[in-house]
């Protein structure tokens, strides 16, 4: 079976029965969104299927022990781990620090962005054309393990990215009850629906992301944990995908 997932209005096939962030009415997507003839014919062939043929399923989220991480003293941390690429949005990032930069130079000293891009990547090339290296580190790939440790050690996560079937780091710094400023898409809308706290952000208004990194800085109250987000024990993991897969085969 054929699956539809789409991501704004772009689509794709998939040749199982389920997609991570797969929406039932996007079954019901207009035609007239979709420009490619090929498109609009593929989303046609699902334009009857029921409910009952439509499956969401979750990536599994694995449980973090928080005490297994070291804790230790920073300047306040934002954190983006992503990789360096345009749909990803470290731009609008930059764009908000070189606002902060204009309006609040004296802010600069206060806190740090981490990337985790080469500093030889377009990113990493970015930040150093507009003299940010003292406030954007680009620290490269980083082990999972210390992933974890850096959440620990951040206060706010940026999720700025245009496209992401769920956006695992959306999960990872809840657990770690990190405030999130991510993209008012609608990903990220899904994963954070239980989070109580997060901000959504026009993905390309950097004076709004600019307001709101401040806004984190100058409240510096560390969030209680709030565990809401973690997965429901009877939602549909990817141990349901395989017995799905194994059914129709």
């Amino acid at each position: 079976k054929d699956v539809l997932s789409t991501n704004q209005h772009s689509t794709y096939k998939l040749n199982a029965c389920v997609a991570p962030s797969f929406q039932k009415e996007y079954i019901k997507l207009i035609n007239e969104e979709l420009k490619n003839e090929e498109d609009q014919n593929f989303v046609k062939k699902f334009k009857n299927v029921s409910d009952d043929n439509v499956f969401v399923i979750r990536p599994n989220s694995p449980s973090v022990n928080l005490d297994a991480y070291r804790e230790y003293e920073h300047k306040f941390r934002f954190i983006y781990p992503a990789t360096p690429l345009e749909y990803k949005n470290h731009k609008i990032i930059i764009n908000a620090i070189k606002v902060i930069k204009e309006t609040n130079p004296c802010l600069l000293e206060k806190f740090e962005v981490i990337f985790t891009c080469d500093e030889t990547s377009f990113v990493g090339k970015l930040v150093k054309k507009y003299n940010l290296e003292d406030v954007v580190l680009c620290i490269g790939t980083v082990s999972y393990d210390k992933m974890m440790e850096y959440y620990k050690n951040s206060d706010v996560l940026l999720f700025p990215s245009k496209i992401e079937t769920y956006g695992m780091p959306l999960i990872e710094a809840a657990k770690f009850g990190l405030e999130i400023l991510a993209a008012d898409l609608s990903y990220a809308n899904e994963v954070l629906e239980k989070y109580n706290n997060k901000i959504f952000i026009g993905q390309n208004d950097k004076k709004e992301w600019a307001k709101q990194i401040e806004k984190c800085i100058m409240i510096k109250d560390k969030v209680i944990n709030n565990n809401k987000i973690l997965q429901n024990e009877k939602e549909q993991t990817w141990s349901s995908f395989f017995e799905i897969v194994s059914s129709i085969l």
